[in-house]
């Protein structure tokens, strides 16, 4: 209270709130935001009362999609080194420490210390952990070049946290092998990561396993296998069909680099794999394939026959639990005889049969033969095969790898005997010897005396030259045998 000539007035000038002072800092509109409420005053008339909501530095920053920009890094350790390398090496473990904690401090997230301890190192691998975004993305600010090799496995990334992560895999130079297994991209973050792994020259392994990529992502599948430096991308467990096959069999006509393929528990069905072997016909470099627990059946066994005939670099071939019954079993057989640089077969866990694993085993009794592993697990053998393995590891260096020996084979699978057909016989035979058929009934009756036409007969031909020559045999049986014959020519024939 303020006392003036007698009389009293509460001014509030002498309370202690009035000492204190709460600032608010209103925020300021960027360059962007000013821009939109220009416009939306325009269009809208709204003179000016265009309204934004108040976001906190600290909000935009824990939701901003983009990399923090921390202070420049200072060595803080003032001991002394013993060489320049082991000062430099401490500089960047401090660095990226530094980074990762300020990096925490800023998105107000707590400091994960197994994390901290792994950073300094070149090979950092986490799997089954629960990332957040903001723990990606103080994890992506504090990647630095050192890094060689980087496992994130089931570790929850989303579209935003790959934006974020492919932003610090840019910084990686020297990075040689990626694994991103079973965590599930959508078609905007696989886009995301194969245009950030198309830009990485050192990048020579990668696994997307189970990460459920769709057929539907198309060209991008494609281009994933035309890195210039990967040679080995595995693959497995996605939701591959008829076009994303389509896609890798055309990048595998152009990729020179790529030795191992692991494309393993995908929707790879008949047509698909068509389209996918049409990529070895002139691929040179890939040397290990695994299509394993697809569904390759007759279409797919026809397909791999000629692979198999024409390749001349593939040597190790997983196509087990692939639904190969006893006749792809035949289709293999044909093509692995023509093959020398096969080393391994894996055929487990197909319904193969008895009389299908004969046909393989028959294919690679040979010298040509290069194959040295042979597996059929989960398939009975009969024991005559056996003794011809035996007799072929004997030989050379031959394993086979089988369930159980039975001394009986299989009913399904065996080929009957029937009786060869007469006609064809008989037409095999005038093909291989260039007759013509009546020539060749002239030969079959050569020995027999052969009788002029009755004169009734012999009225009918006006020109002999025009005319076909008939003749009339002793045994009136056998001629009609000759003309049945000859009609039935005449029928196979049309």
């Amino acid at each position: 209270m303020e006392l003036y000539k007698e009389f009293s007035f509460d001014t509030d000038l002498d309370d202690d709130e009035t000492d204190r002072r709460n600032d608010c800092i209103l925020p300021r509109l960027s360059f962007d935001q000013k821009l939109v409420a220009h416009r939306s005053n325009r269009l809208g008339h709204t003179f000016g009362q265009i309204n934004f909501s108040y976001q906190s530095s600290k909000y935009i920053r824990s939701n901003d999609e983009t990399l923090l920009s921390l202070p420049n890094k200072f060595l803080s350790n003032n001991g002394k080194y013993n060489s320049i390398f082991d000062c430099i090496n401490s500089y960047i473990r401090i660095g990226i420490i530094q980074s990762y904690e300020n990096s925490c401090q800023m998105l107000d997230i707590s400091i994960d210390s197994q994390l901290r301890a792994l950073l300094p190192s070149n090979n950092i691998n986490i799997m089954n952990r629960s990332f957040s975004f903001n723990d990606i993305r103080a994890f992506a600010t504090a990647m630095e070049a050192n890094l060689e090799s980087l496992t994130l496995s089931s570790v929850g990334l989303t579209t935003r946290s790959m934006n974020v992560l492919c932003q610090g895999l840019n910084k990686c130079i020297n990075l040689s092998f990626l694994d991103l297994s079973f965590n599930k991209l959508d078609k905007q973050g696989f886009e995301i990561l194969v245009d950030r792994i198309n830009q990485l020259t050192s990048l020579t392994f990668l696994s997307l396993a189970d990460c459920g990529i769709r057929d539907s992502y198309g060209q991008c599948i494609g281009d994933l296998c035309r890195h210039k430096t990967l040679t080995e991308i595995n693959l497995s467990g996605n939701e591959f069909e008829e076009m994303a096959c389509i896609f890798i069999g055309n990048a595998l006509t152009d990729n020179k680099s790529l030795t191992c393929l692991n494309l393993n528990w995908n929707l790879i069905r008949s047509f698909a794999s068509i389209a996918l072997f049409r990529g070895f016909e002139v691929n040179t470099t890939l040397t290990d394939f695994d299509v394993s627990w697809s569904n390759l059946g007759y279409d797919g066994s026809v397909a791999l026959r000629r692979i198999l005939a024409m390749n001349k670099f593939l040597q190790y071939l997983n196509i087990s639990n692939c639904n190969i019954d006893w006749s792809c079993a035949k289709l293999i057989g044909e093509g692995l005889q023509k093959n020398s640089v096969l080393h391994t077969l894996n055929l487990a866990f197909n319904p193969l049969t008895t009389h299908g694993v004969q046909h393989i085993i028959q294919s690679i009794d040979n010298p040509k033969s290069g194959l040295s592993t042979l597996d059929i697990s989960g398939t009975a053998v009969f024991s005559g095969t056996v003794r011809l393995a035996e007799k072929i590891a004997s030989e050379r260096h031959f394993i086979m790898k089988f369930d159980i020996e039975i001394p009986v084979p299989d009913m399904i699978g065996r080929q009957i005997v029937t009786k060869a057909d007469s006609v064809r016989t008989i037409i095999q035979q005038i093909d291989e010897k260039h007759w013509r058929p009546l020539d060749y009934f002239r030969f079959l009756n050569s020995k027999r005396k052969l009788k002029a036409a009755s004169h009734n007969n012999s009225q009918h031909l006006a020109d002999e030259s025009d005319q076909p020559l008939t003749l009339k045999y002793d045994g009136i049986d056998e001629f009609f045998f000759l003309i049945k014959i000859f009609i039935k020519f005449l029928l196979l024939e049309v």
